[in-house]
């Protein structure tokens, strides 16, 4: 039996991309290309607004999704428009101020949290992906 591999979506700075990741200068691009090669891996990278990404039909499913947008933006428009994007079963991890703290989420349930000095992260869960 085939084993799909796992779907990674990174949001980072803002920026986003399916099994991909994009950033916000400093570009990270080169960086990202060597790392994934180490691993056998061929990212797709895109760099575009994340909300601008999210909002267009889905062109494919997650597993785990890591959002880590610019210090203390607003989470919600991203965790609103992400589950489409997620496959079954997905993990979302966030990373926010710890000050900001992690949001209550429609539909979502934080599976874990914890802090490391001034960031408290996540892993959350969505009880039914759209």
């Amino acid at each position: 039996m085939h084993k799909r591999a796992t779907a990674v979506l990174l949001v980072v700075g803002g920026l986003l991309t399916g099994t991909a990741i994009a950033q916000t200068p400093p570009n990270p691009t080169q960086q990202l290309g060597a790392t994934a090669q180490r691993f056998g891996a061929a990212p797709r990278i895109v760099r575009r607004d994340a909300l601008a990404f999210l909002r267009e039909p889905p062109s494919a499913r997650f597993d785990v999704a890591f959002l880590d947008p610019p210090y203390a933006s607003p989470l919600d428009p991203l965790l609103t428009l992400l589950p489409p994007w997620l496959a079954p079963g997905a993990l979302v991890y966030v990373e926010r101020p710890r000050a900001a703290g992690l949001p209550v989420v429609a539909g979502g349930e934080w599976a874990k949290r914890s802090h490391a000095g001034a960031v408290e992260y996540g892993l959350l869960s969505f009880a039914a992906v759209v």
